[in-house]
């Protein structure tokens, strides 16, 4: 079977295996590890993110993208989930502080904000699999796809 960018998914599906032990983590009040592993996360997101914006879409660009699917989308949906990140890192430092016998309040609140970063996450995830891979399947050269597919699976 010949590589595909729609490969790439399985780096969402390791992200998302990632961020779910996060979760585990606070509902087991574990903030230490679920702080850890959520920097963990984010760093990994980062690196693929530059994948995407460094390597991925200059080949993109090659094309005039679908109305769905302009760079501006990828890339602001990117500082978006950022920014998100930052906002739930400070929410659980905040779970952290709060004493056990009052603190869920404060764990809801995480998991609530933490619940739409995933909803956006998944409606990025869905531009990506229907408008910027299959683009870059067609776009790319068989040099290209095979160096930037093993490039990005790294993360």
């Amino acid at each position: 079977m010949a590589p595909s960018f729609l490969d790439i998914l399985r780096v969402h599906t390791g992200l998302h295996a990632r961020f779910l032990a996060h979760q585990v983590a606070v509902l087991e009040r574990d903030f230490d590890t679920a702080h850890k592993l959520l920097v963990e996360y984010r760093r990994k997101l980062l690196d693929h993110m530059r994948d995407e914006e460094e390597a991925l879409i200059p080949i993109y660009e090659r094309e005039p993208p679908a109305p769905h699917g302009k760079v501006e989308f990828f890339v602001h949906e990117h500082r978006t989930m950022l920014e998100s990140l930052d906002e739930i890192r400070d929410l659980l430092a905040a779970a952290a502080q709060t004493p056990e016998e009052s603190s869920h309040a404060a764990i809801l609140a995480l998991l609530d904000r933490e619940t739409s970063y995933k909803n956006f996450a998944e409606h990025h995830e869905m531009r990506e699999e229907r408008w910027l891979f299959p683009a870059l399947d067609r776009l790319a050269t068989a040099e290209e796809k095979e160096r930037l597919i093993a490039q990005c699976m790294r993360t």
